[in-house]
């Protein structure tokens, strides 16, 4: 992501240029978001969420390369 890209901006790019993937990254964006904006304590609860999205993301990317 470019450093002047905003979070769904690069959303918005990045599904451009994939497909099956937009629930993970919309996940993954929106926890991002929380955590990189609030002032509150991300809980451990949202962690293993975003770390679940991103191996589901990463298992389609992968699945996409070979298929």
């Amino acid at each position: 992501r470019s450093r002047a890209e905003a979070p769904r901006e690069y959303l918005q790019r990045v599904l451009v240029k994939t497909t099956g993937t937009e629930p993970e990254a919309r996940t993954l964006t929106g926890l991002f978001e929380e955590a990189r904006f609030s002032t509150h304590p991300i809980p451990e609860r949202l962690r293993g969420l975003a770390l679940s999205a991103l191996s589901s993301l990463r298992a389609r990317l992968g699945a996409a390369e070979t298929g």
